[in-house]
C-alpha cells in the first residue's frame, strides 16, 4: 500500500506541475491536484501508523471515505450526464455563458462556445443569441460584447444578437440575462438552450433553475482532454461550496 499511495501521489504532483504549465489563469486551484499528491504521499510515509490505529477508528475512517466516494461518484455521474445532453432545436433563446477575453479576442475555450451556438443559430433562424459577461479588470472588453462581435463575424445577424455585459459570475450571468431577455419578449417558461463548456453544464443549469428559468436544454463543448481530470475535479469542488454557502 505505502508503494500504490507513494506512485499515485507522485503521478497526482506531476500533473498538477503540468496544468500549472498549460492553464493561463493564476487560481490557486490549479494547485489541487499537487496537493492531493503530497497528501497521498505523506499518507504513504505513514502508513505504518496507520494500520496499527484502533479498530473503531479504521472503522469511522473507512465510514467517512465510503461516504465521500460516494457523495464524488454521485456527483460526477450528473456532471457527466448532463456534459453529453443534446440541445432542443425549437428553443428560441440560446444563452451563451462568458469566458476569459485575452487582449488577442477570446480564449480558446471560449471561441468554441461561440462557435459552437454560432453554427446552431444559423441553423436554427427563429433562435436568438444571448451574449453574457461583464469585464473582468485584465479584459480589453466585456465578455458578452466579445462573444456578439464573434458571432456577426461568423454570419449571425446583429438582430438576433441581445448582450448582456455586466455580470460577473454564473449566477449573475442568468440573473442579468433573464432582465434582458424579458425586455425582449421572454416569458416564463420558453425553452432556452445553455451554452458552455460540457463539464460545466450541469452546475450551470442549477444555477439558470435559481435564477428563474425552468425549461432546459444543453450544448456543451469539449475542452482539452488533458485537462479533463483539472475540469471535472473542479466542478465537484465549486458544487460542494455553492451547496455549502446556500445552506448558509
Amino acid at each position: 500500500m505505502k508503494i500504490f499511495l507513494n506512485i499515485l501521489g507522485s503521478v497526482c504532483i506531476v500533473y498538477g506541475l503540468g496544468v500549472n504549465v498549460l492553464v493561463t489563469s493564476r487560481s490557486w486551484f490549479n494547485w489541487i491536484f499537487c496537493i492531493i499528491g503530497a497528501f497521498l504521499i505523506a499518507l504513504g510515509c505513514l502508513w505504518k501508523y496507520v494500520v496499527k490505529l484502533p479498530l473503531w477508528t479504521k472503522a469511522v475512517l473507512l465510514v467517512l471515505l465510503a461516504l465521500c466516494l460516494s457523495n464524488f461518484i454521485i456527483a460526477e455521474t450528473r456532471i457527466i450526464r448532463t456534459a453529453r445532453s443534446v440541445p432542443d432545436d425549437d428553443a428560441k433563446w440560446v444563452v451563451i455563458l462568458g469566458a476569459k477575453v485575452n487582449d488577442s479576442g477570446v480564449s480558446l475555450e471560449f471561441a468554441r462556445r461561440i462557435d459552437a451556438a454560432a453554427e446552431f443559430l444559423k441553423k436554427n433562424p427563429g433562435s436568438v443569441a444571448v451574449t453574457t459577461g461583464g469585464k473582468g479588470d485584465d479584459e480589453p472588453v466585456s465578455e458578452g460584447e466579445a462573444a456578439a462581435e464573434r458571432l456577426m463575424s461568423l454570419g449571425v445577424e446583429k438582430e438576433r444578437i441581445l448582450v448582456e455585459k455586466a455580470s460577473e459570475s454564473t449566477r449573475e450571468n442568468f440573473e442579468f440575462a433573464k432582465a434582458v431577455m424579458e425586455a425582449n419578449g421572454y416569458e416564463d417558461g420558453e425553452e432556452i438552450i445553455i451554452v458552455s463548456s460540457a463539464f460545466h453544464l450541469y452546475r450551470a443549469s442549477k444555477i439558470a433553475e435559481v435564477s428563474g428559468f425552468d425549461n432546459i436544454s444543453y450544448m456543451g463543448v469539449r475542452g482539452k482532454l488533458y485537462l479533463l481530470p483539472q475540469y471535472y475535479l473542479r466542478e465537484y469542488a465549486a458544487i460542494v461550496f455553492e451547496s455549502v454557502k446556500d445552506y448558509y
